[in-house]
């Protein structure tokens, strides 16, 4: 997942100190905290952690917290400005009756400000006391190191983490039966035997592909919208939800033009009708693969863009003359997108007393002369594929 902006999945980090079963660390910039994961599973419900259990230590042992405090010491030392979260993972419980469970915030496991509010004569008071004293934090690094924690209690048990990780590798386009989770197991239990530490993009892809892991993209689970603003046509694929916009637009059936008979129509019916399918698709399918086909005019799917966007975890796939693209694609490094306003010879001036602006989009060339064709009343040439939207500004 490209937004994650993950850079290196490490199992068993040999430089995590005692929070390294896994750690996820993140490209340079990313602004995003590091994770350091240690995980404590157990075979039934018999225990529970509590505030003693912490900090209880056996002969010559460290106590649980001592280890992630000695943790969190390290990789501070190694890197100052480095964004950490040390977490806790665990189907066992916190008990019931330990005052400290009101302080583990529901929303990310972190511990709340209750913790460090609490008088010192209080019960949640005596355990912070307690706590602190056991690691000879002062003040300010204790409340650091607190606030780095995340204690992930009561986890899932095995069965409901299988349904879990079957339903996250279909959500991202993989094998998700029993085979293909029993392979999946394998590949970490080889990791682990064999010392495979790092784990970059690139390795996880390969070992996917090796392993056969990857559903072929004519089985993904999906949708298939029609948009059509110019003619129907029959396409590779049947579609389960229809937009036909041909009688909002100007001309006849087959050579609709790029404008609509009464521009109010974008706001007035196409954008809602086009956020109505969205929430029906939402609600009637966990998919997020949308494949989109059809005849429109860019304005068209320009809105069929914004309102199926990646932010809102769609995925777009399109027919780009018999190939198929989507939006997951990688992104070309060799195109760049250049702010031109240097005057009448490369680009028009914007005076600060505008009430218009003027924008075109092309794909195959300039279309300056094509811009000022239509901004004076006359109709753009047929051969360029451009798409013009006006917009009242104050």
């Amino acid at each position: 997942m490209p937004r994650h902006r993950v850079s290196l999945v490490t199992v068993e980090d040999a430089l995590a100190g005692s929070v390294d079963d896994v750690t996820v660390h993140h490209e340079v910039g990313a602004s995003l905290p590091d994770q350091f994961f240690q995980y404590k599973y157990h075979v039934d419900q018999r225990g529970e952690y509590s505030s003693e259990s912490l900090i209880y230590k056996k002969v010559n042992e460290s106590s649980l917290l001592e280890k992630f405090w000695r943790t969190w010491q390290l990789l501070r030392a190694r890197d100052p400005q480095r964004s950490i979260r040390l977490h806790l993972v665990s189907n066992w419980t916190w008990d019931a009756k330990d005052k400290f469970k009101s302080c583990i915030d529901g929303r990310d496991n972190s511990i709340s400000e209750l913790f460090f509010e609490a008088s010192p004569r209080s019960a949640l008071g005596k355990i912070r006391q307690a706590w602190q004293a056991a690691l000879k934090a002062n003040d300010a690094e204790f409340r650091e190191f607190i606030g780095c924690l995340r204690l992930r209690l009561g986890f899932d048990c095995s069965d409901e983490l299988e349904k879990r990780v079957a339903e996250r590798m279909e959500f991202l386009g993989l094998r998700s039966d029993n085979m293909a989770l029993l392979v999946a197991v394998g590949i970490v239990r080889g990791w682990v035997k064999s010392g495979k530490q790092e784990l970059s993009k690139n390795d996880i892809e390969r070992t996917l592909k090796d392993h056969d892991l990857i559903l072929p993209v004519e089985n993904e689970q999906g949708v298939t919208v029609y948009l059509t603003t110019i003619k129907a046509q029959k396409f590779d694929i049947g579609p389960d939800y229809v937009l036909d916009w041909r009688n909002y637009f100007v001309g006849d059936q087959n050579t609709k033009a790029h404008e609509l008979i009464n521009p109010a129509d974008w706001n007035g019916l196409l954008l809602p009708e086009i956020r109505r399918l969205e929430a029906k698709i939402n609600e009637d399918t966990d998919s997020r693969l949308v494949r989109a086909r059809g005849l429109a005019r860019l304005s068209a799917w320009f809105a069929f863009g914004f309102t199926f966007s990646d932010v809102a975890r769609y995925t777009i796939e399109v027919d780009q003359n018999g190939r198929l693209w989507r939006t997951d694609a990688p992104p070309s490094d060799d195109f760049r997108v250049l702010i031109d306003n240097n005057g009448p010879i490369d680009g028009e001036i914007i005076h600060n007393d505008s009430k218009t602006v003027a924008v075109g989009v092309s794909v195959t060339g300039q279309l300056n002369e094509d811009v000022r064709r239509y901004l004076s009343g006359k109709k753009p040439k047929e051969s360029r594929r451009c798409c013009y939207f006006g917009q009242n500004v104050n």
